[in-house]
């Protein structure tokens, strides 16, 4: 496995990122990443942003509206929020399940004494409640598989960037949800959640540094495209 680090802390940077190394760099072993955002809405491939937010709300607070290459659903981020992504080279026409291409994040998880499991929505959920979103897009050649972790993450905050029905009651949408998502944080805290995670994960893995090149590449694609007003409100 090859891990790559970015100081980065824009959604739209990263999905250019993942799109540069699946279609431009195109390494040939599996790539692994770990990283955050400012407060931030991604949406999925096929929704229509205007159905997905509470507009008033993401304007007056400052947070960023981003499409993703791959499908589900939207979800809000934070600098409380850890992002995965996985990017694998293809071997045939079988797609593993998200629990097989995801399971060492799950075995982190577990051997920080976490009793988490994927269920059938591809979603990593601790007795019940959910702690990470799982989505995915391919291409001939590649498995794009990258998820969400939920550490501290400003639930109100989740809850009001994503209430586009202006008649739901705030706080009844916050009492819902936190039955539904849970932080990691609420159930083991750490000194540093992303280094503890990358012990487990990257391991011995190679260690991939970017450069200049890469990354002009990569703010090409995330100006022409994930900055871009019109991918951003298009449906695709």
């Amino acid at each position: 496995m090859i891990y790559i680090n970015s100081s980065s802390t824009e959604a739209a940077y990263y999905f250019a990122l993942e799109e540069y190394l699946m279609t431009r760099k195109k390494l040939r072993d599996t790539v692994f990443m770990f990283w955050h955002t400012f407060p931030t809405v991604m949406i999925g491939s096929g929704q229509v942003a205007q159905n997905e937010i509470n507009k008033d709300y993401v304007e007056k607070n400052g947070i960023t509206l981003v499409r993703r290459q791959s499908g589900g659903g939207a979800i809000y981020t934070d600098e409380g929020a850890w992002q995965f992504t996985y990017i694998l080279p293809r071997t045939g026409e079988t797609v593993p399940e998200f629990k097989e291409t995801g399971k060492d994040i799950l075995n982190a998880l577990i051997s920080f004494g976490i009793k988490a499991e994927f269920n059938d929505r591809n979603d990593i959920l601790v007795g019940g409640r959910k702690i990470s979103g799982n989505a995915r897009h391919l291409t001939s050649d590649y498995i794009l598989h990258h998820g969400s972790l939920l550490y501290n993450t400003d639930i109100d905050a989740m809850v009001q960037a994503l209430t586009p029905d202006p008649m739901k009651l705030i706080s009844k949408g916050i009492q819902s949800v936190r039955q539904r998502v849970c932080n990691i944080s609420d159930i083991v805290v750490f000194e540093d959640f992303e280094k503890s995670m990358l012990r487990e994960v990257v391991k011995d893995s190679d260690v991939y540094k970017l450069t200049q090149s890469d990354e002009n590449f990569v703010q090409e694609i995330a100006n022409q495209k994930y900055r871009s007003d019109v991918w951003t409100y298009s449906v695709y």
